[in-house]
């Protein structure tokens, strides 16, 4: 299977690499399309293309990321939609990571145009042996019982990365064999890609505007928190000094910053002396 980044295509499969944060899900993209880039960073767009041959066919992939999307949970409809191959990407180091995978394969399966999604699971820094806390036998076996296939990579080394999205192509065109043999006169998923872009920034302003309504009103919410506390504290003065009066003691005017009072007995009017 031939790969280009520049040559002409028959066929666009959008695919969507998904997970928790910090899963390895950006690094692994840039190293599937720019394989030269020894230290990817996140990616600063939505998605990444490469274009491969499968059978005489140019497969152009268009391969999008969440881009820190995953932090608000419920990814936008717009990542999903259209997409074909959903990579779902764990860190073996981090079982947390791991427990999610369901999460993020029922999300996939919420949306209803996604029928007979070609799921591929994949396990990062499983060569990191000391640290692996999700072994591959615990991995390989969720993935057959939820029917996928399972992959682990060691991005740095390019180990096992092109083998995912060559999967993707070779699992999706089986199942749809007439694609290749033209009887189908449909290209894969045809992606208004400016309109999403569009809706994607607009959707990412939405949320940062509601982080923000948020923080307001946990600064709210202590600062309420903070005059209660004050009243409180108030009252439980003026308590102790009303019972100390009535048991013929005196209260010395001078009240500390944190609201604590001295209180003197009669007998002893200076405890100093």
């Amino acid at each position: 299977m031939k790969s280009s980044k520049d040559m002409q295509y028959d066929y666009l499969l959008k695919a969507v690499v998904i997970g928790n944060a910090n899963a390895g899900k950006s690094k692994l993209i840039k190293k599937y399309c720019n394989p030269d880039v020894t230290n990817p960073s996140t990616i600063g767009v939505e998605f990444a293309v490469r274009t491969i041959e499968h059978k005489g066919k140019a497969v152009k992939l268009q391969i999008w990321d969440t881009a820190g999307q995953e932090r608000f949970k419920a990814i936008t409809s717009a990542y999903y939609r259209g997409a074909k191959v959903f990579v779902l990407v764990f860190d073996a180091t981090n079982s947390e990571s791991f427990k999610k995978i369901k999460y993020w394969s029922d999300q996939v399966d919420t949306f209803p145009e996604n029928k007979h999604p070609i799921k591929l699971l994949v396990g990062t820094n499983a060569h990191l042996a000391e640290q692996v806390t999700v072994n591959a036998d615990t991995a390989r076996d969720f993935a057959t019982k939820h029917k996928m296939e399972y992959f682990q990579v060691n991005i740095e080394k390019n180990i096992n990365v092109d083998q995912i999205f060559i999967s993707g192509v070779t699992s999706y065109f089986n199942q749809h064999p007439k694609l290749l043999a033209g009887q189908q006169e449909v290209q894969i998923t045809k992606v208004d890609t400016a309109a999403l872009a569009s809706e994607i920034y607009e959707l990412r302003a939405q949320m940062e505007n509601l982080v923000e309504r948020l923080q307001e009103k946990e600064v709210q919410y202590y600062e309420e928190t903070g005059r209660k506390l004050r009243t409180k504290k108030n009252a439980e003065f003026n308590n102790a000094k009303n019972m100390s009066l009535g048991f013929g003691a005196r209260v010395n005017p001078k009240i500390i910053e944190d609201n604590e009072m001295e209180v003197f007995s009669e007998r002893n009017p200076n405890p100093e002396s």
